[in-house]
């Protein structure tokens, strides 16, 4: 679904104005993945120790349901441990007001 791809990303720019642990989108996108475990497993070639890498979360990696699961548990990360004590209603309030073209750019 674009429109909840545009929501999460429209989340993650709300977030980026109320941190300053993560420098990027980018950064914000992947530390959210690896705390909730939405990683590929490889092997490191000389030491064959795990290596988790954030994995895709584009429309050929995920199916809607899926998605949705994904952002639900993001929104409770970020309340609880990116900005803790925000609430997921005023996030998600933020959030439309960046989709309605009133939030940060």
């Amino acid at each position: 679904n674009p429109q909840h791809n545009r929501k999460f990303f429209a989340l993650l720019q709300a977030i980026m104005l109320h941190q300053e642990l993560y420098l990027s989108t980018d950064d914000l996108l992947d530390g959210i993945k690896l705390a909730l475990g939405h990683v590929k497993e490889s092997r490191n070639a000389e030491t064959l120790e795990a290596v988790y890498t954030p994995a895709s979360i584009n429309f050929g990696a995920m199916d809607q349901e899926a998605f949705e699961t994904f952002y639900q548990k993001a929104v409770d990360l970020i309340c609880r441990r990116i900005i803790p004590g925000l609430n997921d209603a005023d996030l998600e309030r933020e959030v439309d007001e960046i989709l309605a073209g009133r939030g940060a750019r």
